[in-house]
């Protein structure tokens, strides 16, 4: 029965593509410097928040269509988003030492901008897991291939 996959596909892609423009938005404009978190399309490892409405992650609109292909049947499954695997620190960003939002805590609080983060157990989830910081610079991703019926609950630290 396709409804067992399509229903909770629908319910959270709609609650998950909310979080990811809010997130956006979020790092679009907490940069500094030549500091920046969101990448250009071509991968120049450039500054790419001037794309970010352009390439349809600005504002969501659930009163017309998503750009470009359609889903295939296996990009979800009954389990969750099959393509977004993990993704380790240092392999998330867009170059080196670029994502300057996410900074780790050392001496005064207020001597440095961004998020303070510390350890593995103390970071910053932004969209669901889809962006986290716990280690300078380096943003990672959740596993989200095996998360349907775990919602919001699924990230607990």
């Amino acid at each position: 029965d396709k409804s067992r996959v399509i229903l909770p596909a629908v319910a959270y892609g709609g609650e998950v593509a909310g979080a990811i423009s809010s997130a956006l938005k979020f790092l679009k404009h907490a940069v500094g410097n030549s500091k920046f978190c969101v990448g250009k399309a071509d991968g120049t490892n450039a500054d790419g928040n001037n794309e970010i409405d352009a390439l349809g992650c600005g504002e969501a609109n659930y009163d017309t269509s998503a750009p470009g292909d359609s889903y295939l049947e296996g990009d979800i499954s009954a389990d969750g988003f099959t393509k977004l695997t993990a993704v380790a620190a240092g392999n998330g960003h867009v170059g080196s030492n670029t994502c300057g939002v996410f900074k780790a805590i050392t001496g005064n609080d207020g001597e440095a901008g961004g998020i303070k983060i510390a350890t593995s157990n103390i970071k910053v989830h932004l969209a669901h897991g889809l962006i986290e910081g716990k280690v300078d610079d380096q943003p990672e991703r959740a596993e989200f291939s095996n998360n349907f019926g775990q919602g919001k609950a699924h990230h607990t630290d």
